[in-house]
């Protein structure tokens, strides 16, 4: 092996990698970011019924296949903390609806139309067996779920992608607090987040950018150390 190949390994082992990981953070799996609707880098940390909010996936997440050629769909759902996602069933109107208490309830996510984001399909992809984005979530409020009666209590808001209604592939999710008045009859409801992913930077061009400096930069040290090293011959 000569210098200029052994220069440019030990640049590649060594810097390249760790500016890249620098320039891509990682969200945590299995979180949903709550955010502003009219602004994805505010996140939104508490509310009431009438409180409109987008839930938001990591960058990147996908389901294992789209609607058409695969058979996935995507489920937004409402549980109980202590509830396991991958047990339930999901229809268009949520998780099979069980009682708890008779006013706890199981349900779907909720536009602010009151409408349910119980399985919507997938983008299509050009040919079967590849991965389908997670398209945009509409904006949502829980003016519907207090209608609905659900039970004060710790809750997973969540998106799954889901196969037949059954089959549950990955899932992201966030836990918020629900806090209901005594009288049954209320359609009041607070809210209050408790553990959910950073919102996302205002722009998600950013680390895009970082990585085009950072490949700039390496190819730059690159570059000088050969003619440096031509040089030294």
């Amino acid at each position: 092996m000569n210098r200029v190949t052994g220069a440019l390994l030990v640049l590649v082992a060594a810097g390249v990698p760790s500016v890249v990981a620098q320039a891509a953070p990682s969200v945590p799996t299995a979180s949903l970011a709550i955010v502003n609707p009219s602004d994805a880098s505010q996140a939104i940390t508490d509310g009431d019924e009438n409180t409109q909010f987008v839930v938001r996936p990591p960058d990147g997440a996908s389901c294992p296949g789209d609607t058409r050629h695969d058979g996935w769909q995507l489920a937004g759902f409402i549980l109980p903390e202590e509830e396991d996602p991958a047990t339930q069933i999901y229809t268009a109107l949520g998780p099979v609806e069980r009682y708890i208490d008779d006013v706890t309830r199981r349900l779907a996510l909720y536009r602010v139309e009151r409408s349910p984001v119980g399985l919507a399909n997938l983008p299509l992809n050009d040919v079967a067996g590849k991965p389908a984005r997670i398209p945009a979530i509409p904006t949502l409020s829980f003016q519907q779920v207090a209608t609905l009666g659900l039970a004060g209590g710790r809750y997973q808001l969540g998106i799954a992608c889901v196969f037949d209604g059954t089959q549950l592939g990955d899932y992201w999710t966030a836990i918020v607090t629900i806090t209901r008045p005594t009288d049954l009859k209320s359609t009041e409801l607070s809210w209050t987040v408790e553990v959910a992913a950073p919102a996302p930077e205002s722009s998600d061009s950013s680390s895009t950018t970082l990585l085009v400096v950072a490949v700039v930069v390496g190819a730059a040290a690159i570059g000088f150390v050969i003619l440096r090293l031509r040089k030294g011959k």
